[in-house]
């Protein structure tokens, strides 16, 4: 929600992020009934609206899959950007952070900590 205007979605990428944003904002704000972007709106609203799609509905899983990988695949063999060691997809770095933070635990600094601790002594929770 950046501005100007105020609760705007910013488009990217050209004309097609224009008609991304377009829809997002039609599809979370007028089918929601928390109304779409407009002048002077005053409420910063935080609609949700989901499309979920089974590839199964539409073709057999594996092939689907395969075209998947396939691409997968092409985009990550593209020339890397000067300074770049990889090409991520989306959810590959949230993954790898997941399962570093599995493996490691999750890092808490001392000052969050002690209020956790604290927080958990005044309401009686016993820490581990």
């Amino acid at each position: 929600f950046i501005g100007p205007p105020q609760g705007a979605l910013l488009p990217f990428g050209g004309h097609k992020g224009f008609a991304l944003s377009l829809a997002t904002d039609i599809l979370a704000g007028a089918l929601s009934g928390a109304g779409c972007s407009r002048p002077n709106g005053k409420r910063v609203g935080n609609s949700f609206t989901a499309t979920l799609l089974s590839p199964d509905m539409f073709r057999d899983r594996h092939a689907f899959d395969q075209d998947v990988d396939q691409l997968v695949e092409y985009v990550k063999s593209s020339k890397l950007a000067e300074g770049y060691t990889e090409i991520l997809i989306p959810g590959e770095p949230e993954r790898r952070e997941r399962e570093r933070r599995e493996r490691d635990g999750i890092p808490v600094d001392d000052v969050t900590w002690s209020q956790i601790r604290e927080t958990a002594e005044r309401y009686g929770v016993k820490m581990a």
